[in-house]
């Protein structure tokens, strides 16, 4: 995001594969990915990577995936999307997906279907009728059948997010969006991560020092205009991460980056008043020997 990070706050970027749309309905759990670093090492080294899922409502959370990131829950709430960064490609699971008890074996909800097989597959995100999963391979945007196969190339770009109305934000030089039309607009000339209001009526994203207001987590409507600046980090190298809406659209939850730790799960309402910090209770981490850095969030709406 900026020339002045280090190595390991480029790397921690990496993890997070772009934000996550998030559809309309009632507040749900939170799916995530985190990671842990490796104890003995003085670099930012990634140890493991996990997934998970934390209800919000008074229970613990769950970790169930290894070698997992970038999650991404469906316009139902029921599955989740995300990228697989020991076999490769874009997956599909349940928030109800529990930890295995034999660690040998496969996660037995990572075999609800494999959408991708290639190894670099990223970012994926959900079309509003569900049929369709966007990722990104290599320099562009591809979208797959979530029933399998007819895999088909939309444009260059990363990071994309699929909007209530059709319309997909991508990263590319900046802010662009791709209107259900097929057409493309320019919204921004810096910024990553894009993410959709549940309206599809607002974006919120991840801004750099390309915008007049620098660094920090930024709101602008569908089509580029009232950007507003919503959180200012307060550290030097301090950047927001993986912006994602509650369903009610109250609500901008994000990650506050800093190399090379992630957290706490700050949260913003749309006008910028900052609410407490999101706290995830997790249990059942039968690798985790120490404090987890989450990496990415999406917010799953219920019907």
């Amino acid at each position: 995001m900026r020339a002045a990070l280090s190595l390991s706050a480029a790397l921690l970027l990496a993890l997070t594969s772009g934000a996550s749309a998030t559809f309309p309905g009632r507040n749900g759990g939170l799916a995530f990915s985190a990671y842990e670093l490796r104890e003995k090492s003085t670099d930012a080294l990634i140890d493991h990577e996990y997934l998970g899922f934390a209800p919000l409502r008074g229970r613990a959370g769950h970790l169930f995936g290894l070698d997992a990131v970038a999650p991404a829950v469906s316009p139902s709430g029921r599955r989740i999307a995300y990228a697989d960064t020991r076999r490769g490609g874009i997956w599909l699971t349940q928030p109800g997906c529990r930890w295995p008890r034999d660690r040998r074996r496969p996660m037995p909800c990572s075999r609800l279907r494999r959408l991708t097989g290639f190894r670099d597959d990223r970012s994926p995100a959900w079309s509003p009728d569900s049929k369709r999963v966007a990722f990104v391979r290599g320099t562009g945007i591809h979208t797959v059948a979530t029933a399998g196969g007819d895999r088909r190339f939309l444009m260059r770009g990363g990071e994309p997010d699929w909007s209530a109305k059709g319309d997909i934000a991508f990263r590319r030089g900046g802010i662009r969006v791709r209107t259900a039309g097929g057409g493309i607009r320019i919204l921004t000339k810096g910024g990553d991560e894009p993410s959709w209001s549940p309206s599809g009526d607002r974006i919120a994203f991840a801004g750099d020092e390309r915008l007049p207001d620098g660094v920090g987590l930024y709101v602008m409507n569908a089509d580029g205009s009232e950007l507003r600046k919503l959180w200012s980090p307060k550290e030097e190298y301090g950047y927001p991460l993986s912006p994602t809406w509650s369903p009610d659209g109250r609500v901008i939850a994000f990650l506050e980056g800093g190399s090379p730790f992630a957290g706490p799960i700050r949260a913003v309402t749309p006008r910028g008043q900052a609410l407490a910090p999101i706290k995830l209770r997790l249990s059942g981490c039968r690798r985790c020997s120490r404090d987890i850095n989450y990496s990415a969030l999406s917010w799953q709406p219920l019907p």
